[in-house]
């Protein structure tokens, strides 16, 4: 978020086309690969909580469709 020539908190014209819901999930397997890498502690499973993603509305198609599609390019990065 910016903020507008009237000071109104506006998206980065960089992010206008990233889905925040796509945006967290991949940087968050991102941050747990770099943490699992140091090797003092292993994360091994992550649960999404469906609410909070908003994914528990049946009028929102987007925010599971991003979510499916981060996790699928990290499955096949990794």
């Amino acid at each position: 978020m910016i903020l507008n020539s009237e000071k109104r908190p506006v998206v980065h014209p960089d992010y206008a086309e990233v889905s925040p819901a796509y945006h967290a999930i991949s940087h968050t397997l991102k941050a747990i690969d770099a943490l699992n890498a140091e090797g003092e502690r292993v994360i091994r499973r992550v649960i999404f909580s469906l609410p909070l993603l908003g994914m528990n509305s049946p009028r929102d198609a987007s925010t599971p469709s991003s979510v499916r599609r981060a996790i699928e390019e990290y499955l096949t990065e990794s």
